[in-house]
């Protein structure tokens, strides 16, 4: 299987880029191409939780289901799902 991996730094204290990644009801205002979140899972942001995201790629409107694969606050949380026959992870460390 191929993979690839792309990485950012953000100069920012762990705790706030935490707090931000785990925000979805505010995801929307935050992150542009982001149209709708809707968390699936009741109660507080943890492993497990899923989520339904619509966003704009390639131009055009994408829903996905995403699922809250790794958490360990206020230092991690990885975000993973299936979309056009490609498995993701996407995360802070």
């Amino acid at each position: 299987m191929s993979s690839f991996k792309i990485s950012k730094s953000i100069h920012a204290a762990p705790e706030r880029v935490f707090e931000a990644l785990t925000d979805f009801a505010n995801a929307p205002g935050r992150i542009q191409a982001i149209n709708r979140l809707e968390v699936l899972t009741p109660g507080p942001v943890r492993a497990g939780t899923r989520f339904r995201e619509t966003r704009i790629m390639f131009k055009r409107e994408d829903t996905q289901e995403m699922e809250v694969v790794e958490f360990d606050p206020p230092r991690r949380v990885v975000i993973g799902g299936d979309a056009c026959g490609c498995r993701f992870r996407t995360g802070s460390r």
